[in-house]
């Protein structure tokens, strides 16, 4: 099994951009930081949005 190529997009900004993730996971959305505490997420990785006029922080929530 080989990792997958997604597109997700910036919850703030609406800049899609293509993440590659395991391929035990089917797809993956972003989700806003401060909205990840008040959800039990664990799989997935905290960063940034590429764009640089936006540049914000979002957590990529890997989705099985």
């Amino acid at each position: 099994m080989y990792p997958n190529t997604v597109t997700i997009t910036c919850p703030w900004c609406r800049n899609g951009f293509s993440v590659v993730i395991g391929a035990m996971y089917k797809s993956a959305e972003a989700i806003r930081k401060e909205d990840r505490s008040s959800l039990v997420i664990n799989e997935g990785i905290n960063t940034r949005c590429p764009n640089p006029q936006c540049g914000r922080e979002i957590f990529i929530h890997f989705i099985k």
